[in-house]
């Protein structure tokens, strides 16, 4: 028999299905991913259809078990809607990027840590949508994170190839997401050896320590480039493209012409 339960999560995707149903795909606060019927939740007087709009924290009491292993809502608040993102067309495509990427990793199990990092970064998102560099700043760190804790990030300290200890220079190979000293790198260039210092500090700081050492880049290019190696290790784990990364990619592109 169904069991009235109750949870709190960011909604990340939905469908509508006839013309009153909706189904929705959402991450609850425990890192677990949970799927829900709201049934007549377009033409509903008492429950808001924003119960299933994507990027928003809602509060939710469902029914588990209900059907094919897909809750079925009853009731629910929503707790956040973010609407300052959600009037921004940039930030929208930034929110979407980071709602497919954090769907793609829920389906590897409950991670409990990533709730706090979307909820982290949506949070963020709303308070830096004006400043396209803190924005590909926020991407990167968001990418990277997500790459340790799928476990695809490699080891940050050794070599991948002679296991040495690595210094200061180091050089990151993509899409293997691994790090190589000089000796065994001998093509690498500067912006590897960039790219790979940056990594590593977003791998171990918070997003704002980590904005603070990255303040003295110059380039923007080498955030595009970046972000473009990052989205190639994920598609290459996920093994498709990813949805909303071309989108992103022309914001980016168009923000720094």
């Amino acid at each position: 028999m169904p069991q009235l339960k109750k949870t709190k999560g960011i909604v990340l995707e939905r469908h509508f299905l006839k013309e009153a149903d909706g189904i929705a795909r959402m991450l609850t606060v425990d890192g677990a991913c949970l799927e829900f019927y709201a049934y007549g939740i377009r033409l509903a007087r008492k429950r808001s259809a924003l119960l299933i709009e994507p990027g928003t924290l809602i509060s939710i009491n469902y029914y588990d078990g209900h059907k094919n292993n897909i809750a079925s809502l009853k009731e629910g608040i929503v707790k956040e809607r973010f609407d300052i993102i959600k009037n921004d067309y940039t930030s929208i495509i930034y929110l979407s990027n980071f709602l497919e990427l954090a769907s793609f990793a829920s389906r590897y199990g409950s991670l409990p840590q990533l709730f706090l990092l979307l909820r982290g970064a949506i949070e963020e998102l709303s308070s830096c949508y004006k400043n396209i560099n803190s924005i590909m700043e926020l991407s990167i760190f968001f990418q990277i994170r997500l790459l340790k804790m799928l476990g695809i990030l490699g080891e940050q300290n050794r070599c991948y190839i002679c296991d040495k200890a690595l210094e200061l220079l180091a050089y990151w190979n993509m899409p293997e997401a691994s790090f190589a000293c000089e000796n065994c790198n001998s093509n690498g260039d500067k912006s590897q050896a960039w790219m790979a210092r940056t990594i590593a500090m977003a791998a171990k700081m918070r997003f704002k320590n980590f904005s603070v050492q990255t303040k003295g880049v110059k380039e923007n290019t080498a955030y595009l480039s970046l972000w473009q190696n990052l989205n190639l290790c994920l598609e290459a784990f996920k093994g498709s493209p990813l949805r909303t990364s071309i989108v992103t990619e022309k914001q980016l592109e168009m923000s720094l012409a």
